[in-house]
């Protein structure tokens, strides 16, 4: 018996190792298209929430970045600003009057709805104010002209909102002027602490008047309200595409009342021609 290896052995080894071979050189394709698919996802998922940061000890509720999602220096000191106005000032301004209606209570024992309303204010209207924020946000990210109009409308309501709290109705849980008057006539140092408040509520309204300037330049570069009217266009025109059973169940409405009313449908016909 010869000692040589039989060749349908070595036959069968070399087809294993020519397999073997195929199925990294397999393998190899797999991963690499493997990664490229994965840098795509990465590419095009969105980022991961990071707002509010530290101390926030919960979850965070969305993504937030200034210098990379808004696309110009003018517009980034302008949300920056705005965002700041928001973090420091408001909440300065509703600690201070908390403050101020926490010593009325110590102070003299009265006023204990006027300090339930100022911890209200403290706890729901930095969020409120949040939201009116990021209308802000997304206008400067996307450029819409019709967002500017919005946070317009809550920005000129957040004014006036900070007027009435520096006039300083009494009953209001805001310490402004009003109450100062009589504060002072009562504890010149609660009186001193409320004047400060005034002060902080004018300052806080002058500071939301610039922004709204600012924010009236920002909009005329978009292209103002020319720009808004296309963008309501648009949306009509998405609307329409993206709902044909809508745009049916119009004409089907159109068609039936034009039966139910032939002479104005005659009218209108004439008014056509004539024009």
């Amino acid at each position: 018996m010869s000692g040589n290896p039989d060749p349908k052995i070595l036959e069968a080894a070399e087809r294993l190792r020519k397999r073997e071979a195929e199925l990294n050189r397999r393998e190899g394709i797999l991963d690499q298209r493997e990664g490229i698919l994965w840098e795509r996802e990465k590419a095009f998922a969105p980022p991961p929430p990071n707002w509010p940061g530290a101390p926030w000890p919960f979850r965070k509720l969305l993504y937030q970045n200034i210098p990379e999602e808004i696309p110009t220096e003018s517009l980034q000191k302008l949300v920056t600003h705005a965002y700041l106005a928001w973090k420091w000032g408001l909440t300065f301004c509703l600690v201070w009057n908390l403050i101020n209606q926490a010593a009325q209570v110590a102070l003299e024992g009265k006023f204990v709805a006027d300090l339930i309303v100022a911890i209200i204010y403290l706890i729901f209207y930095p969020w409120l104010a949040f939201v009116f924020f990021r209308l802000l946000y997304r206008a400067a990210r996307k450029g819409k002209a019709a967002l500017y109009i919005l946070w317009f409308i809550v920005v000129w309501l957040q004014i006036v909102v900070y007027a009435i709290w520096a006039l300083g109705i009494p009953g209001s849980g805001a310490g402004g002027i009003i109450n100062a008057i009589y504060a002072f006539e009562r504890n010149l140092a609660i009186g001193a602490l409320i004047f400060v408040g005034f002060c902080l509520w004018v300052l806080l309204g002058l500071v939301h008047l610039y922004l709204f300037i600012r924010g009236r330049w920002e909009y005329r570069l978009v292209g103002g309200l020319a720009a808004a009217k296309n963008e309501a266009k648009g949306f009509a025109v998405e609307t329409v595409k993206n709902n044909p059973d809508l745009v049916a169940a119009a004409a089907k409405q159109g068609a039936k009342a034009a039966m139910e009313n032939p002479e104005l449908v005659m009218r209108g016909a004439q008014a056509a021609a004539r024009n």
